[in-house]
């Protein structure tokens, strides 16, 4: 009776160690059927996205005009009438309104340099008086060389030779522009023109103020004019 007490309670013992050691983890994940092992894998990197690209502001290009041409717009009317290179290009107007008088308007002639020049006539079309300051602010561009233009370079008369501060409505007014040049450069040259800016009715503040510091105040101007010489 002992003896058979004895192994039954081994046999009850045997079973509780098989059950127990059948709950260890293991390293991989069983499917539900037993028979697939599924392996935990990483989740796949999320790419960013590209970014748009930023859109550069296009500045708008100048002009083309040539000698002849006349510039038309809501306040002002510009025509080119002339245009060349002299040691001498002042200009003497002789009216006689009861007294003869005689009024010569330019530069004076510079040793070892002559003018490079452009000539026409400017149409005040705006309402109130337009200022002759900084009418044109540019420069001259001689094969690869600049030279800056600005209202000292500029003469603005009337038909009888008075220099002008301003342009009355529906008034007309004589213009030259000019820059000195080498005469090394004046006889081997093989391009030049002329390029100037001006903002709504001449009111050349901002551009002024541009200048002091921008390389190239003229591209910001909403009117840009380039003028081929052919001189």
């Amino acid at each position: 009776m002992k003896k058979w007490m004895a192994a039954l309670l081994a046999v009850a013992m045997m079973c509780a160690l098989a059950a127990c050691g059948g709950g260890g983890s293991g390293e991989t994940t069983q499917s539900p059927t037993g028979n697939e092992v599924v392996e935990n894998s990483p989740s796949p990197a999320v790419e960013p996205s590209e970014s748009q690209p930023v859109e550069e502001t296009t500045k708008p290009a100048a002009e083309s005009f040539a000698i002849g041409d006349t510039i038309t717009l809501d306040f002002v009317e510009m025509t080119f009438t002339e245009t060349g290179i002299a040691e001498d290009i002042r200009t003497s107007i002789t009216t006689n309104n009861g007294v003869q008088i005689t009024r010569t308007t330019g530069p004076e002639p510079e040793s070892g340099k002559q003018f490079v020049y452009i000539k026409g006539t400017i149409k005040n079309l705006a309402t109130d008086a337009l200022p002759v300051y900084d009418f044109f602010v540019g420069n001259f561009m001689v094969d690869q060389y600049n030279f800056e233009v600005d209202a000292t370079n500029c003469d603005v008369i009337t038909a009888e030779g008075e220099s002008l501060s301003s342009i009355d409505p529906l008034t007309t007014g004589s213009f030259t522009l000019y820059a000195a040049i080498p005469n090394e450069l004046v006889e081997s040259h093989s391009s030049s023109s002329f390029t100037f800016g001006f903002y709504d009715l001449f009111d050349n503040e901002e551009l002024a103020r541009n200048r002091a510091f921008e390389d190239d105040p003229i591209s910001l101007c909403p009117y840009q004019y380039t003028v081929d010489l052919g001189v």
